[in-house]
């Protein structure tokens, strides 16, 4: 055997050259396929009839990947050669020893029936080598032998991508002629089956995923659009103007809208380090910041696995680890730290108030509900506007229907913070079903606060009232509705965002069933109350440590456990299940709440100061912000790939990078321009509104004249009477 020239490739440091056939291992196929190449195939036969060359052609009778060989373009016109042109994505390599060829499988989306075998030709005597080979290696065959059934198992794995689709990209005007005329979805199906017959002499059925066209991305802009657009304008024009009236540069009266969106001011209001009233409580804000990253990370990283990959093996590989699915775990439930945090907040913002208002109000709770929606809504409501507008228009290619949102439709669901039970298979802005769940825990949580205000001497009953309700409730819910324990790395269902995952629908994002997390919040933070109240310390507080230990060794085991659930939904009453997944669930809020308890007596300790270091207390004034913007950035930057990707460390790193920076960069436009002007505005008007009533009050008594000037002078009152 002969090739054109004795440079014609270098691999692994071994060079193909005269009258020498570079064998191809099993080792080199394997570390090809690792680094994403699937390779066409050519079977090499020997152009002298020799002992020599047979020899030689008989060794290296393998695979060998035909664009390497050929250098770039030369073809090797010395050696008789038969080119396989099979699927670029092959379900199986296997090569069983060097003198071996192929067997490989291909079926694209079809029949039962559809399924073929394409076999290299073997001669007889390699025919019985093979025989030999399976019958040594049965075991390992069992694995790599491609029979039908074998690929039908790996592609129903639930851990595993489907084998049996091919998806193609179909470009009318290169498929058929201009003239031609026709039902374009018939025009497109046939252009696909040709395609894939002529590539791949395969037979196929074709199924049209999505449709794109010029006047997909060349919309006309719309209401929604000018509307986004004019908000941008006047907010920019009212922070400029503002900031201008405050430094002096523009000789203007100040009012309160000059004061809360002046720049200025906002950003010295960033930069202050002491916004919250417990100096004692700052510790968690750097808890929300590291929570918030964790998610951050997350949420960049997640969508890839709906990409179009060139090395989808690389990812199954990940989830095949024993240990994926305590980290799927971590992803699950790391969310479940807002709600703990928000329990916490909401407990000892309520005590506050009662130690300086012992008599109850129902005032009270509309006035917190207020601030709670002056807080929340104006940023929500700006991203919603751009996600109904302009987020449609980020999109280059035609994977971009991969990540459909649908604020223009649903966009109510969120104002009203009914997201998570309302169409929430059809989100808008999906990540902000906690806002939903969030708040009406909020309602609940100030509720039950107001009711030990009112009854303090059932407080404990309570608490024993609200520790059943997080151990029972989630439980009953995945008995009843025979769900999984905890969200499953179920492919088929990631790719579709989860969205159709009955355990999202039903214990994911629903309230009641992420209650027991914020209950625990609240207890810890009732503790907390308490705590501060006597002035204990960490020694006074009896058996601290060891039910902290102990709790972290249940949070420990519960997490660990997860590698023994099932791969696949049961579909089944389990109450195993059931009983495990509430426990789980449970397991983060006992350990949180424990934690908070811990450092809230440990004032100087290490962590303590970690956790109020400047930056964790900057980085926790965006998280909101962060939270809210970061569907639109994470999936704007997704949209606007056209190419498959190659899932690797570099990949992962270049997409998190750029998710992170441009977060919080919008994150903190929001924040100075949007969240912290309008809190500042409402505020204002809301305390005005509040001195009003209380001036009003007193004129509406003048018909008691003694009561009246009681309150408004100090003379005798004899005097003023008589």
């Amino acid at each position: 055997m002969e090739a054109t020239t004795s440079k014609c490739f270098r691999l692994y440091g071994r060079l193909v050259t005269k009258k020498k056939v570079l064998l191809m291992s099993i080792q080199f196929l394997t570390r090809c396929k690792r680094r994403g190449f699937i390779p066409n195939f050519i079977q090499i036969k020997p152009s002298i009839s020799s002992a020599s060359s047979e020899k030689a052609a008989k060794r290296a009778r393998v695979l060998w990947l035909a664009e390497e060989i050929r250098c770039k373009h030369k073809a090797l016109s010395i050696v008789e050669e038969q080119l396989y042109s099979l699927h670029l994505q092959l379900l199986k390599q296997v090569v069983y020893h060097s003198a071996v060829e192929c067997i490989v499988h291909r079926c694209v989306e079809g029949n039962n029936d559809c399924w073929q075998t394409v076999m290299c030709k073997i001669s007889r005597n390699l025919q019985g080598r093979v025989r030999r080979t399976k019958e040594r290696h049965h075991k390992k065959l069992q694995h790599l032998a491609l029979t039908q059934a074998p690929q039908k198992q790996y592609s129903s794995d639930p851990r595993h991508y489907r084998r049996d689709i091919l998806e193609l990209g179909i470009c009318l005007d290169r498929c058929h002629p201009s003239t031609e005329t026709g039902n374009q979805t018939e025009l497109v199906k046939r252009c696909a089956t040709d395609r894939v017959r002529l590539r791949y002499q395969l037979t196929s059925s074709a199924r049209i995923w999505n449709c794109a066209s010029l006047d997909t991305f060349n919309q006309p802009i719309g209401i929604l659009e000018t509307i986004f657009i004019l908000t941008c304008a006047v907010i920019l024009l009212t922070v400029v103007t503002s900031t201008a009236v405050d430094l002096g540069w523009i000789q203007f009266k100040k009012n309160v809208i000059t004061n809360s969106f002046s720049l200025s001011r906002n950003l010295d209001k960033f930069g202050a380090l002491n916004h919250r009233s417990r100096q004692d409580l700052m510790f968690l804000d750097g808890i929300r910041a590291i929570t918030m990253m964790v998610i951050l990370l997350c949420h960049a990283s997640i969508p890839m696995i709906r990409f179009p990959l060139k090395n989808p093996e690389s990812i199954e590989q990940q989830f095949d680890n024993f240990w994926f699915p305590i980290a799927m775990s971590g992803n699950t439930y790391t969310v479940q730290m807002f709600f703990i945090l928000g329990g916490v907040m909401v407990a000892i913002s309520v005590l506050d108030h009662m130690k300086n208002h012992p008599e109850l109000k129902l005032a009270f709770l509309w006035e917190r509900i207020m601030n709670r929606l002056i807080r929340l809504l104006p940023v929500y409501a700006f991203v919603i506007l751009f996600q109904a507008s302009w987020y449609q228009r980020l999109q280059d290619g035609p994977i971009a229907y991969r990540y459909k949102d649908h604020c223009r439709e649903n966009w109510w669901t969120n104002l009203l913070f009914v997201n998570n039970y309302i169409r929430a298979n059809e989100p808008c802005t999906q990540f902000t079903w906690y806002l939903g769940a969030d708040f009406q825990l909020f309602l609940l949580g100030t509720v039950i606060m107001m009711l030990i205000w009112r009854f303090p001497s059932f407080t404990r009953h309570i608490m024993v009232v609200m520790v059943a309700f997080a151990l029972i409730v989630p439980a009953a819910v995945i008995y009843v509705y025979k769900l999984d324990a905890t969200v499953m790395m179920i492919v088929r269902y990631v790719i579709n965002e989860i969205r159709d995952l009955e355990y999202y629908l039903r214990v994911y994002i629903t309230f009641e069933s992420n209650a027991g997390n914020y209950f625990f919040g609240m207890i810890a933070g009732i503790v907390c109350h308490n705590i501060s109240e006597n002035a204990k310390k960490l020694n006074s507080v009896k058996n601290l440590k060891s039910m902290l230990l102990l709790a972290t060794t249940f949070f420990i085991v519960m997490n660990t456990m997860t590698v023994l659930l099932p791969r696949d939904q049961l579909n089944e009453h389990s109450l195993q299940l059931a009983l495990f997944g509430s426990l789980l669930k449970s397991s983060w809020g006992i350990l949180a709440a424990y934690i908070i308890l811990y450092l809230k007596l440990r004032p100087q300790s290490l962590v303590v100061s970690l956790l109020r270091h400047p930056v964790m207390l900057v980085t926790a004034k965006l998280s909101y912000c962060v939270y809210v913007v970061q569907y639109s950035v994470v999936y704007a930057i997704y949209r606007n790939v056209t190419a498959p990707l190659m899932s690797n460390a570099y990949t992962t790193i270049l997409f998190t990078s750029s998710i992170l920076f441009i977060t919080f960069l919008v994150s903190f436009l929001l924040h100075v321009c949007i969240e912290m002007p309008c809190m500042s505005l409402f505020k204002d008007l809301l305390n005005r509104s509040k001195q009003w009533k209380a001036h009003s009050a007193p004129s509406k008594q003048h018909s008691a004249p003694c009561e009246g000037l009681f309150e408004s002078k100090e003379i005798d009152s004899k005097a003023t009477c008589n």
